[in-house]
């Protein structure tokens, strides 16, 4: 429901792809201790990029207990794998046509099974592309996806997209859930510096969720969406490592 998909160029998988706390303690110029980066993990990039950024302390090892270890867990909806049986779910969101023309910028279409399927998903995405689907903690129901595209590990920066294809479950603060829980993977896990969107200006619902977790309008394409005969701006949001981080605080 938020964003179109991008450019969809790719590029080569730089040292970054494994996103581990060793590839992080390098790029930073730290001192690495295996089992240390363990116990405090997540938490500890969390508060050392707090104090970098804020002038803080660099590490404040208090903070690890209380971190949520569970990365892929939020308070409504946790980031899962794709299953077979999700196709069909996404095939059927794909008939609904306000979904699918707040989804992408794009002309929208029925889209079959088969191309939901993990196989086809896993063929096109390549190593620059990571998708979770969506799942409620409540009942495993699927609801959507969320996805980072477009990865520059050389920049450590990539795109975002989401879209909640239930329509019982937008407007009810899963968008926003599954926001936070994708910004955690990338700046927690994937060590990146910055998460880019665009999202069409008419799409207010949208940008309200994107700005409630932190990101900035920079810039927009004017009247690069056409729509029922109206001209619509696309514009671009972007949140840094460092704005992540301050929201936490």
């Amino acid at each position: 429901m938020f964003v179109n998909n991008g450019t969809g160029k790719e590029q080569s998988a730089g040292p970054f792809r494994r996103g581990s706390a060793h590839d992080f303690a390098l790029q930073e110029g730290l001192w690495y201790n295996a089992p240390v980066a363990r116990a405090l993990g997540r938490a500890w990039i969390r508060e050392f990029h707090r104090g970098r950024h804020q002038g803080g302390p660099t590490m404040d090892t208090s903070k690890a207990s209380e971190a949520s270890d569970d990365l892929f867990q939020g308070k409504l909806l946790r980031l899962a794998a794709a299953r077979e049986e999700d196709a069909a779910h996404m095939a059927r969101w794909s008939e609904d046509s306000g979904y699918m023309r707040g989804l992408d910028t794009d002309y929208a279409r029925p889209r079959p099974e088969r191309e939901f399927s993990p196989e086809s998903y896993g063929q096109a995405a390549g190593p620059n592309s990571l998708e979770f689907r969506l799942r409620t903690l409540e009942d495993d129901r699927l609801v959507g996806f969320v996805a980072l595209h477009t990865i520059e590990w050389n920049n450590r920066a990539a795109m975002l997209a989401i879209g909640i294809g239930e329509p019982d479950y937008r407007g009810k603060g899963y968008g926003t859930d599954a926001l936070r829980l994708i910004l955690r993977y990338a700046f927690d896990e994937l060590n990146l510096e910055r998460v880019g969107l665009d999202v069409i200006a008419n799409n207010q619902a949208a940008i309200r969720a994107y700005e409630r977790v932190g990101f900035r309008r920079e810039g927009a394409m004017r009247r690069a969406v056409l729509r029922d005969g109206q001209a619509h701006d696309r514009l671009i949001m972007g949140i840094l490592r460092e704005e992540w981080s301050r929201g936490l605080a």
